[in-house]
């Protein structure tokens, strides 16, 4: 298992990046920038042949330990400043998680009924199914869904919207 004295002994951290401090192999010459990136946009390094992700070795600098999981605040996985991490569970990682590419009204929860003709709000918290309401009004509806989701899953609330995930 890493542990805090190897990391150290390996890396140097700047703003968000680890650097080799040490080379390890041919193709990994001392001060580059680890850089192996996953198909989630995860930044992975290999260390005595163990894949490790980036950001949790980037915590175990910081902190100590490697943690089960962490949040990127910010919901981009290339960005592994420490202030953007957080200790999170499964359940509130998922309350993070970016606007799925199916959807086409640019807010989580948001979907518009075509038999009604309105709006319906909608979430998972705590595993179980928040309806936050009907509206014929869309902004009434976003209103509603923002209070709700900052109710239920507060400070890893997102809302889908790129431009502003915190709200409408």
């Amino acid at each position: 298992m890493l542990n805090l004295r190897q990391v150290k002994e390996l890396f140097e951290y700047r703003d968000g990046d680890l650097y080799w401090k040490k080379i390890l192999s041919n193709r990994v010459p001392k001060g580059s920038k680890v850089s192996g990136v996953n198909s989630l946009g995860y930044l992975r390094v290999r260390i005595d042949g163990e894949c490790y992700m980036a950001h949790k070795v980037v915590w175990l600098y910081h902190y100590g330990y490697l943690p089960e999981m962490l949040d990127h605040i910010d919901g981009d996985p290339g960005n592994n400043r420490i202030e953007n991490l957080r200790l999170c569970t499964k359940t509130t990682n998922g309350y993070n998680a970016k606007l799925s590419k199916r959807n086409s009204t640019g807010l989580k929860g948001l979907t518009w009924n075509k038999v009604n003709k309105n709006w319906r709000c909608g979430f998972h918290a705590n595993g179980e199914r928040v309806e936050v309401g009907s509206f014929m009004d869309k902004d009434e509806a976003i209103k509603a869904l923002v209070k709700a989701r900052g109710v239920h899953h507060g400070e890893f609330m997102n809302h889908g919207n790129p431009v502003n995930p915190e709200g409408a």
